[in-house]
């Protein structure tokens, strides 16, 4: 927990700096997802479906809310949180790809990085959502990640200086539209009608689990093999 925090205030608040420590950890993919990405992500997505649920759901461009059902409020959540990973998996896949046609390297883990790191204004501004008044602040911290990632792809990605700039600016062009993308599907998914879709969906499904372990069973007891052992239960206890 020391690190993660000492982390994000270093590239919060000193990101210069920190992109050059950053350029020369060893880090595996598995351990930034899961001792940085993730956690970060899970906490905006908690603060999410409670504040839908204590609060509301926004509505847009008015400081007004829905009231929601607790199912409303986890799927919101849980969207949220899935919409967050697949953005960063998605960016940093892009960032990996564009950098050798800007002179850098095409390295995987450098655009984990790059982009896993950037997102941390994104990812902790989250948190923010709990208050449905504060949203906008939502939106200023994802901007500023969008400044994260202008000071960070150059270095880590290896781009020469003459070519940063283009390469910089298509990648957050790329990454402007990946965040439309993933608040319009955060939006439609964490609707009342959506999520009692889902729910609907979940019953039916654990429903039709139910009545196929009942049938396996009742076609287990009529089997052969059972009914040989009931009979055999049978002559022992006439026998006794």
């Amino acid at each position: 927990m020391e690190t993660l925090i000492s982390r994000m205030k270093g590239i919060l608040l000193e990101p210069r700096s920190t992109w050059k420590e950053l350029d020369s950890e060893f880090i595996k993919p598995g351990e930034l997802w899961g001792k940085y990405i993730i956690p970060l992500a899970a906490l905006g997505a908690i603060a999410r479906a409670v504040g839908m649920l204590l609060f509301g759901k926004p509505i847009a461009f008015t400081s007004l809310t829905n009231p929601v059902s607790l199912t409303t409020a986890v799927v919101g959540g849980f969207v949220a949180f899935v919409v967050s990973l697949l953005s960063i998996f998605a960016l940093s896949k892009v960032a990996s790809l564009l950098a050798p046609g800007f002179g850098g390297q095409k390295n995987d883990v450098q655009g984990l990085k790059v982009v896993g790191y950037a997102y941390t204004a994104t990812l902790l501004g989250g948190v923010f959502t709990l208050i449905p008044a504060l949203s906008l602040v939502f939106i200023i911290f994802s901007l500023y990640s969008l400044v994260l990632l202008y000071t960070g792809l150059p270095i880590i990605m290896k781009v020469p200086k003459d070519r940063a700039m283009g390469y910089t600016a298509v990648v957050i062009i790329v990454a402007i539209v990946v965040f439309l993308i993933g608040l319009a599907v955060v939006s439609a998914l964490s609707d009342r009608r959506t999520s009692s879709r889902i729910a609907s969906v979940w019953s039916t499904v654990a429903s039709s689990c139910a009545s196929e372990t009942k049938l396996y069973a009742v076609l287990l007891n009529n089997s052969p093999r059972c009914a040989a052992a009931s009979a055999a239960r049978w002559d022992n206890s006439s026998v006794a």
